[in-house]
């Protein structure tokens, strides 16, 4: 019912925000899944730059268009002081760690596809892995808005 009173002037924060984490976990579902079959591949350098690539010009972009929507629905809100929810702690928690991870990701990435590194491929996927499911964490709690 929440969601019903909000102003439709915070619908473009929002929308944008919600784009973007949808874009940004599809970019590391795309590239941890590539990462993972090229360590099971002969020649898996095709996937690793496919990985590469995706991290870079999808990943990226949408991880700034959603980190650019959360702070701006955060400022419309009212959020940002030292009483604000659980939920919304989680998620400002999970969105700087999964920069971190996308950024040694992309770094991993891009060395291993280079240098045609199988085993720093299969850690770039267990890393972008472990960035998902920090991703699902957060997704259960923007909607779940535990106490």
């Amino acid at each position: 019912m929440l969601g019903a009173v909000r102003p439709h002037s915070w619908d473009p924060a929002l929308f944008l925000h919600v784009l973007g984490a949808m874009v940004f976990v599809g970019a590391l579902v795309a590239a941890a899944v590539a990462l993972l079959a090229a360590s099971r591949d002969e020649d898996g350098a095709r996937l690793r730059r496919l990985a590469f690539r995706t991290l870079l010009f999808v990943g990226l972009p949408a991880y700034v268009a959603m980190m650019v929507g959360a702070e701006w629905i955060t400022s419309k809100e009212g959020f940002g002081g030292e009483n604000d929810p659980t939920w919304l702690v989680i998620g400002i928690v999970v969105g700087d760690l999964t920069g971190l991870f996308l950024v040694m990701a992309i770094v991993l990435a891009g060395i291993a596809s280079w240098k045609s590194k199988t085993d720093l491929g299969r850690a770039t996927g267990a890393l972008t892995t472990v960035a998902l499911i920090a991703c699902v964490v957060a997704v259960w709690a923007m909607t779940s808005k535990p106490a």
